[in-house]
């Protein structure tokens, strides 16, 4: 199975139709998945060159049309015995603006599912790479593990940077130059910022960069449906005493992002509450569908400098209103 390179612009034909596809693959029998909007291609294990002294999770890299790809042990990073099937297959994944192979058993399958199809993980798999699991209609009781590739991605090489300061080579933060005065010229900390975002990592890591930058007030929710929810109970009298600024993930279980954004904006009450999607499935086949529902932007995760300039922009915007 080989998805063609513009794969994921399948995915919501009509933006905030609540709808995804997932690629479903098999490591030690167990069921798994991930978003096919970040699938480039599935192929058979590659010849591969393996790069001593590097961290066992990699395994190796290979060329693919004139790139140099790593190739990451799947199962090793899920805990899984070794495997012993004579011809494992590899997903190539793009987000983060990198290009990976997943070692994986077996690919099975694309999967068609609403959002209201995956349900968060339990509790006891806080410290697991899973985001979600998948009832898929007809087969409820044969679970699917939807694999958190952003938190397996930022254990191994973090992608995520503060937003004072950057990382030295020896780890020590060191200050960029500072900013002209112009740059910032209101209060951050006076905004109320409600986040849509279901990883528990990319929650602790952008509330920290957040915070780190002055806005201080925020308000989180693990899905869409939740800050739906909560939007929705809001009364139009205290509506901006309340909610400055969305930013939204795409990718979430019960509601996604786009679904939300588009229950915001077709609301006479709530269409002018700005919205910023944050998600690393955002390029060229998704940034019109944030537009279609009607995001006042979208920034590629993990760029948190542009998501603050962003939030500046549309905040200052947004005042003078």
């Amino acid at each position: 199975m080989k998805p063609e390179n513009n794969a994921g612009s399948s995915i919501l034909l009509e933006s905030g139709t609540n709808e995804l596809e997932v690629v479903e693959f098999y490591i030690n029998n167990v069921r798994y998945g991930v978003n096919v909007a970040k699938v480039e291609e599935v192929r058979y294990l590659p010849e591969y060159r393996s790069i001593p002294q590097t961290s066992k999770k990699f395994m190796g890299f290979f060329n693919l049309r004139g790139k140099v790809i790593p190739i990451i042990d799947l199962p090793k990073i899920l805990g899984a015995p070794l495997m012993t099937v004579q011809n494992p297959q590899i997903i190539v994944m793009h987000f983060h603006e990198r290009v990976l192979g997943f070692l994986v058993e077996r690919v099975i399958k694309i999967i068609r599912l609403s959002w209201t199809n995956i349900i968060p993980p339990p509790c006891s798999f806080e410290n697991h790479p899973v985001v979600g699991v998948v009832v898929e209609p007809g087969r409820e009781n044969d679970l699917i593990q939807l694999v958190d590739f952003e938190k397996i991605m930022e254990e191994i090489a973090p992608v995520f940077k503060t937003i004072e300061g950057t990382q030295s080579e020896d780890g020590a933060s060191k200050q960029e130059e500072p900013q002209e005065e112009s740059q910032l010229v209101f209060d951050r900390s006076a905004y109320k910022i409600w986040l849509a975002e279901d990883s528990k990592m990319i929650q602790q890591v952008v509330s920290a960069g957040l915070k780190e930058a002055g806005y201080t007030q925020q308000q989180w929710f693990s899905n869409g449906a939740a800050a739906w929810e909560a939007i929705s109970q809001l009364s139009e009298a205290n509506l901006y005493q309340k909610i400055t600024l969305l930013v939204s993930d795409i990718e979430m279980p019960q509601m996604d992002g786009l679904s939300l954004v588009k229950n915001l904006k077709d609301d006479p009450i709530y269409k002018a509450i700005p919205v910023i999607m944050f998600s690393s499935l955002i390029n060229e086949n998704t940034v019109h569908k944030c537009q279609s529902v009607g995001a006042d932007t979208q920034v590629a995760k993990p760029d948190m400098e542009t998501l603050v300039m962003c939030m500046d922009e549309l905040i200052q915007q947004y005042a003078t209103t």
